[in-house]
């Protein structure tokens, strides 16, 4: 059994191999922290860039859909006026049409009273030529009949 100055000997050296490892441990950690907080100093930086730019975009985007909006009402009232011209175009259109269509039809009718008056005429003629014709005949008849 060694003798206890060389087991003192022993765990003082391994004593010192633990705290230089402790150290080490230390410095190690030391440095992790340096670096994380590095790195989240870095984070907070990107990220406030990244709210900064991400609000310039926003105003951007809002800025051009209040301009699409006022193009759309800008259209909009356009095309209302031209819908409100050509309705009264086809309204006057229609007046236009249906005075034409008025005044065809006065002047169908008119033709058709010149035709209805032209066949009563015809009629009476042909009416008046057969009477006479049956009464040619018949007296042609009679005279036959009395001779």
């Amino acid at each position: 059994m060694p003798d206890l100055g060389a087991r003192v000997t022993r765990i003082e050296e391994r004593s010192e191999a633990q705290a230089h490892t402790m150290d080490y441990l230390r410095s190690d950690m030391s440095d992790l922290r340096r670096s994380m907080d590095s790195l989240s100093t870095e984070l907070r930086g990107e990220m406030a860039a990244l709210r900064s730019e991400m609000d310039s975009l926003s105003t951007e985007l809002r800025g051009e859909m209040a301009a699409l909006r006022r193009e759309m009402d800008s259209l909009s009232a356009e095309l209302r006026g031209e819908m409100a011209a050509l309705r009264s175009e086809m309204t006057a259109l229609s007046t236009d049409l249906r005075g034409e269509m008025a005044a065809l039809r006065t002047e169908l009718r008119g033709e058709i009273a010149a035709l209805r008056d032209s066949f009563e005429r015809r009629f009476t003629w042909l009416v008046g030529i057969q009477v006479a014709g049956l009464v040619a005949v018949v007296g042609a008849l009679v005279s036959a009949n009395f001779r």
